[in-house]
Formats: structure tokens, sequence, C-alpha cells
């Protein structure tokens, strides 16, 4: 069963705008041509940019994400931008990015209730 993932970040200032997109377009170039790959983008959303990617299995995605211009890209993240949680579903189909963000939004939910409480 293929595997989806997504996630994404907010860019930290205006200074990294070149930095991010050349980190996301390297990235996303490497993605589409990732053996394994059945889809590849990036759009943009109300909390920031995100990525959807959709993998023939587990192996497929861990080789690409810690390998070329996405490891790269993964290494300088925190200097470039506020990164966001990123979620692994199985799917029978290709979401659409709208299916992917509600589904992103519905687990960073449920991630906000489980989190402890500050006493405070």
């Amino acid at each position: 069963m293929p595997l989806a993932v997504i996630g994404g970040l907010r860019v930290k200032s205006a200074l990294r705008w070149p930095e991010f997109f050349l980190l996301t377009m390297g990235s996303l170039v490497q993605a589409k041509r990732a053996p394994g790959v059945l889809s590849a983008q990036v759009f943009p959303e109300e909390e920031g940019f995100f990525s959807l990617s959709v993998w023939e299995s587990p192996a497929a995605m861990k080789r690409y994400a810690t390998s070329g211009a996405h490891g790269r890209a993964m290494r300088r993240s925190a200097r470039v931008a506020v990164v966001f949680s990123f979620h692994h579903f199985p799917c029978d189909d290709i979401p659409t990015p709208q299916e992917a963000v509600q589904l992103w939004r519905a687990r960073e939910a449920e991630r906000a209730l489980a989190a402890p409480r500050d006493a405070g």
C-alpha cells in the first residue's frame, strides 16, 4: 500500500526566501526523479508551505529523505524556517493537497491535545 507524507514549514524571514526557494526546488526535483515516488508536490497554505509526496514503500521514502538535495535541505532547514511536523499515512489513491492538509491539521490537533499541560 502506498505511503503519503505531508509536512511543511514557514520561512523565518524575507532574507531567507532565496535559500528556501533553492532548497525547495532542489528537493522537489530530486523527489520527482526518486525511485519509488508516485507523486511529489509543494504548495502554499495558510500555515506556510507544504510538501506532499506519495511513495511505493517506506523504504523508498527513507532513501530519498536522507540523501541528495533533500538531505542537504534537512540539515539547513532550522536556519531557514520553522519546520512543521511531518505525518505519514497509508493511501489507496494519491490524496489531493486539500485532503492531505486536512489530515495534517487533524493530526496536529490530536498532538496538541495529547501534549502535557503546563502546571503553571
